[in-house]
């Protein structure tokens, strides 16, 4: 079935807030244009909402990506749901955001490193529509979609020696669930602090979309994919197959959930940082088993051609082994020599259940 799209533009605020709740009722894709303002003299931003509409009735199930520029994992894998999906068996709606700022995306860099009309919506949840440009972005968002839909997914990225992991709260037994039945290898449960079921509570420095989502009482989770900057066609399967697993979890589509035979579940973790520069060689792999000063790898000395060995700081499991800079954003941060307090590995505390 071909994409309907909506040449239309979405303007907000005012008659299309909710507009899921009006638009392309029939079952089918579509594809809107949802219109942000922005500031006066920054030219409005259009952001594609995708939408397939079911045969019959069923949740709202939304997933969101590109909200930083480097993180495109995500974005594909959405698209490419999208255009997979069967109107006529669908139960529901489901719909994808691929980009959430798709000029974050267009200039390739991290918004701190952009102009000042590609501000990072990551922590400017629910937004002010007279805001900031981030700001505006998440307003229009959460009048346009966010409020209608009953699951919300957003989807990140990070360090390509980082293992993929679904993060919610355990204060919400469906999002627990459904971020197990993601099927990544890791599942951290560390939004307990921030998702206390009221939008006043949540955390000041802390207000990302899931946790909107979830202080809302809704099931909400945020997806770190494995690796950015390039699209890593097993990471890209992963979203999909995450995807796929929650709406059959949901009873949007037949099957059954295709799920991981080891899966780690974490309730937060420990950094581990070098004590000196030096070259970072690890020991072990993402998703490795550890013991408490269990050796992790060594740092090199290229000045004596001595090591200095880095243990692990307790028992838990390897979510990232490598070198992280200060900003873990450029290329350069990515390189394997540590200086003096950046990250060289992340243990995940491993709970049963």
């Amino acid at each position: 079935m071909s994409t309907n799209t909506m040449n239309k533009a979405v303007k907000l605020p005012g008659q299309a807030e909710h507009f899921l709740k009006t638009q392309a009722q029939k079952p089918g894709r579509y594809t809107f244009i949802v219109t942000v303002p922005m500031p006066k003299g920054t030219p409005p931003l259009p952001i594609p909402i995708h939408v397939v509409r079911g045969q019959k009735s069923g949740p709202v199930f939304l997933v969101t990506a590109g909200e930083h520029g480097i993180e495109v994992n995500g974005v594909a894998a959405i698209d490419r749901i999208f255009r997979e999906t069967d109107p006529q068996i669908l139960k529901g709606t489901f719909v994808g955001i691929p980009a959430i700022n798709p000029a974050n995306v267009r200039s390739r860099l991290w918004p701190g490193n952009q102009g000042p009309a590609l501000w990072d919506s990551f922590r400017a949840w629910p937004g002010d529509i007279k805001g900031t440009p981030a700001e505006r972005i998440t307003a229009t968002l959460v009048k346009a979609v966010i409020d209608s839909a009953d699951v919300v997914i957003n989807i990140h990225a990070w360090s390509w020696y980082s293992a993929s992991c679904a993060f919610t709260s355990p204060r919400n037994p469906t999002a627990v669930r459904l971020a197990k039945t993601f099927g990544l290898a890791f599942v951290c449960f560390s939004f307990s602090e921030y998702c206390k079921g009221s939008a006043a509570e949540l955390h000041p420095k802390h207000n990302e979309l899931s946790h909107y989502v979830l202080a809302h009482g809704k099931p909400g989770m945020l997806v770190e994919l494995r690796t950015h900057h390039w699209l890593y066609p097993p990471s890209v399967a992963n979203g999909m197959n995450g995807i796929r697993n929650v709406m059959k979890t949901l009873g949007m589509i037949p099957g059954t959930p295709v799920r991981p035979r080891v899966q780690h579940s974490a309730l937060d973790e420990e950094i581990v940082q070098a004590p000196q520069s030096g070259l970072f060689v690890p020991l072990k792999d993402i998703g490795d088993r550890v013991r408490k000063d269990e050796v992790l790898g060594y740092l090199l000395d290229l000045k004596t051609g001595g090591k200095t060995d880095i243990a692990s700081p307790c028992d838990g499991a390897v979510w990232l082994v490598s070198r992280v800079g200060k900003s873990a954003m450029t290329l350069s941060d990515m390189h394997a020599y540590a200086d003096k307090g950046d990250m060289v590995a992340l243990i995940k505390h491993v709970v049963r259940g």
